[in-house]
């Protein structure tokens, strides 16, 4: 049930307050994640999903970003994909979540 749950965030069909039941919860000083025994696995294309399910709305996206760059230790890229197209999602994860506009 849990991993459904951050998945369905991951790819962007959920949004990340369904995580609360969890322990996630976000505030005026960042993000706050429970610790879990066991991450996540994620793809790249479970990445690139949650990108596209996000792009309609700006401040949903960035918040999403937001999340999935804190989400270490509770979400875990898979290694074993191609390195240099894993470099260029998180290069975007971080210019969405960081970025002016």
């Amino acid at each position: 049930m849990k991993q459904q749950i951050i998945m369905g965030v991951v790819r962007g069909e959920k949004p990340w307050s369904d995580l609360s039941p969890l322990g996630v919860t976000r505030d005026q000083l960042g993000w706050r994640l429970p610790r879990f025994d066991v991450p996540v696995y994620v793809t790249l294309k479970d990445l690139e999903a949650g990108l596209e399910n996000n792009s309609t709305c700006p401040i949903k996206r960035r918040e999403w970003a937001q999340f999935m760059l804190a989400a270490s230790g509770l979400v875990e890229i898979d290694a074993t994909e191609d390195a240099a197209r894993r470099e260029v999602l998180l290069g975007k994860l971080w210019d969405i979540a960081f970025s002016d506009g």
